[in-house]
């Protein structure tokens, strides 16, 4: 405010409110980026360069390209960073691939120019804010009833269980639903390359 005083001494208060959130917006946060974050519909954001647009996935309408794009490849950088920092990862030129989360719990994948040969790159998979149980699989026919009762039978009579498949498959959803089949005295690993 005193910074804003001293500045801009003739700005009237509606202006003088569009300035603070503009610098807290891109000193503290990720800029326009903010806004799809609280999107509760999509479910991933990428940013693939500072010269193409954010691109955003959609639950119901699928990959969609958004009308914001991250100014330099500098501010990009900068936002991975800050989101490393927050979780004490570092993103640097020798460590040019970083994974990390917010901490929201979001996953986030960031790398640097030259690994990702069109520019610095930042990929942001949210998490449901109502997240997926089995019942909801069985509801939407997404497994049957006999392969849920398997499954269920095998977590607790302590089989191994494979979930495999391709990127953005539901793998991870998938494995979440089925935290519900494991007994509350057992002991929980998980190893993820």
């Amino acid at each position: 405010l005193r910074l804003l005083a001293r500045y801009f001494p003739s700005a009237d208060e509606k202006t003088s409110t569009m300035l603070m959130n503009y610098l807290l917006q891109e000193s503290l946060g990720f800029g326009k980026i903010e806004i799809l974050l609280k999107d509760e519909f999509l479910e991933e954001i990428v940013v693939n360069s500072s010269k193409e647009p954010v691109w955003v996935y959609h639950k119901t309408h699928g990959w969609l390209k958004t009308n914001i794009t991250i100014p330099t490849e500098s501010r990009i950088r900068h936002y991975s960073t800050m989101i490393g920092r927050d979780v004490g990862k570092e993103i640097t030129n020798l460590q040019p691939l970083m994974d990390a989360h917010l901490v929201s719990g979001d996953r986030v994948n960031a790398t640097l120019n030259p690994i990702s040969t069109k520019g610095n790159t930042i990929t942001i998979r949210k998490f449901a804010s109502d997240p997926w149980t089995i019942t909801k699989f069985l509801n939407n026919n997404t497994i049957g009833y006999e392969a849920a009762a398997l499954i269920w039978l095998a977590i607790e009579n302590e089989l191994s269980v494979i979930v495999s498949g391709g990127t953005g498959s539901g793998k991870t959803t998938f494995l979440n639903a089925l935290t519900f089949f494991i007994p509350p005295s057992a002991r929980i690993i998980s190893i993820e390359d």
